[in-house]
């Protein structure tokens, strides 16, 4: 299942099947609270 998704490190993160989420950029609380939001737009 993992290298069916591409992962390439972990904590890796996908959201909806299409938005995909690392560390890469920042942090695991920044990259938590971005995952967060994307959640609660597409529930809206």
């Amino acid at each position: 299942m993992i290298r069916g998704y591409g992962v390439g490190q972990t904590l890796t993160l996908y959201v909806n099947g299409k938005y995909i989420f690392t560390t890469a950029a920042g942090s695991y609380q920044e990259m938590l609270n971005v995952v967060d939001s994307l959640v609660n737009q597409k529930r809206g």
